[in-house]
Formats: C-alpha cells, structure tokens, sequence
C-alpha cells in the first residue's frame, strides 16, 4: 500500500479488486500503528461494481479533530478499464467508463469513522486506534538532517496553528512564521533561513493543502 506521513496525519492507501475484498477481506495500517480489518464477507460490496479504493487517515492531534472531512477527492472520478482481447469496442470507438468505489476510514486517538460507495458495515470489522499521540520526526536521522532544531521548533510551531479554529488568525500565524524565516529577512544568515523556510512551507503544504 502507498503511505504519506506527516506531524498531523498518517495516509496508508490500497486498492483491492471487488472479488479479493469479499473472499479475502483486506488489511491496512498506517505509520503511525492505527490500522484497519475489513472482513471476508459477500455482502461488503461497492455501488459500481469496479476496483476498490481504501484508505486510513489517522490524526495525530487527538480529539483536537472535531469534524472530519467530507469526501470529495475522487467523487467524480471514473475509471476507464483496459479492453480485454478480442473483446468488442463499441461503435463509438470509446471504452464503457467506470465510476470509481472508495472507503475511506478516520481515526484519532478514541474513535473511527468511515465514509464512502462500499458498504463494511459488518460483523468483524475493526479498527485499530493509536493508544496515545505520538511523538513525530521527519524522515532520516539527526544526523543526516541540517539545522534539526530549528526544524523542531518550526515543527511544534507549525502544530499548534493547524490546531487553531479560526482560519484567518491560522494563516496570519503562518504567515508571520514564514515571515521569520524567510531568506530576504536573514541575510546574515542565507544557509540556516533558506533551509528553514523551506521546511515551513513544506509543513503549510502537507497540513493545510490548498
């Protein structure tokens, strides 16, 4: 499965054929140890009949996530299968598209809450929760990252404005930050701020997409 970590969020994404999710059921976890278990059983099946897409958001900001997001990645998506051989190609010359099935499952600390075109809602599916918010890192060691407290601190500062409700005092937050660090503001100082304000903005970009 495809995974994406962050200090916010961890993202572990598969995509199962409709026959392997019924007679296999599937399995997913994400960094973070939060996982999924859909079990084995026919009547865990999608509205179009396709491909499966599952994913596992889980939050690392505890019950601070009071309302999950609606789905709309996806939503219109269609897939447009390849053509078996030999098999007919209709007489516009354009292949039947397909619209894509998902469920999507979010968990913090004490709950799970799932979303989506596939119907799981059985018996023995289970989720699988952090017990605690754990402590997050960039990938690679201390050593092979430059200025790793000035990451840190950027990182804490970063956290506690996604934290924040109110969406303009969260970006005037931010931008005070990238302010800070920007290399035009430390010209004493290029190597350290040019570092720095790129880890800001690839923070603001992971946390807050869009």
């Amino acid at each position: 499965p495809a995974v994406y970590d962050s200090p916010a969020l961890s993202i572990a994404l598969r995509r199962v054929s409709p026959g392997a999710l019924t007679s296999s059921g599937a399995k997913l976890e994400a960094v973070d140890g939060a996982g999924i278990t859909i079990p084995a059983d026919p009547r865990v099946k999608g509205r179009h009949g396709g491909p499966v897409t599952i994913t596992l958001t889980s939050y690392h900001v505890g019950d601070r996530a009071k309302e999950l997001p609606t789905v709309k990645y996806g939503v219109n998506r269609q897939l447009r299968p390849a053509p078996n051989d030999g098999a007919s190609m209709p007489k516009d010359g354009a292949e039947a598209a397909q619209k894509e099935d998902r469920v999507d499952f979010f968990t913090t600390r004490t709950s799970m809450s799932w979303r989506g075109t596939v119907n799981v809602k059985v018996p023995g599916l289970h989720a699988q929760v952090p017990a605690h918010d754990r402590p997050w890192a960039p990938y690679g060691s201390e050593e092979e990252l430059t200025f790793p407290e000035e990451r840190a601190e950027v990182r804490r500062e970063v956290e506690a404005l996604v934290a924040v409700a109110d969406a303009a005092e969260r970006a005037r937050g931010l931008r005070r930050l990238a302010r800070k660090w920007h290399p035009d503001k430390n010209p004493d100082d290029l190597e350290r701020a040019t570092e720095v304000f790129a880890y800001v903005q690839e923070l603001r970009e992971a946390l807050l997409p869009g």
